[in-house]
């Protein structure tokens, strides 16, 4: 089905990049929304972590709006900043960041 992630998770600084990949069978099911807010949850309630941080390539308006829905901030683009497993080219990504204050007041 896919996959979700937590990695380069830094409790000294109290930080982690949140990552996911979902099949195309199962696109637009609200099944990836579902899974940030759980990962979210599990982040901030869990490892009390005060940060999360995401990206989406520029072109990926299915991923980014599920980043902005769930209430990431964005921060800017990244100028050929990740490159894509599936077909090895360069993208430019959006980058967005999630306090756990923000997670808390959206809980509200």
């Amino acid at each position: 089905m896919g996959v979700i992630h937590l990695s380069k998770v830094d409790y000294f600084v109290g930080c982690a990049t949140m990552g996911y990949w979902l099949g195309e069978a199962y696109w637009g099911k609200g099944y990836m929304t579902e899974a940030v807010k759980r990962m979210l949850a599990f982040a901030f309630d869990d490892l009390n972590l005060n940060r999360v941080n995401i990206c989406a390539f520029v072109e990926n308006e299915a991923s980014n709006a599920v980043i902005r829905k769930v209430g990431f901030v964005f921060e800017g683009t990244k100028r050929q900043g990740n490159r894509s497993r599936a077909s090895g080219k360069i993208h430019d990504s959006n980058e967005y960041g999630m306090l756990k204050e923000d997670w808390e007041r959206a809980q509200k």
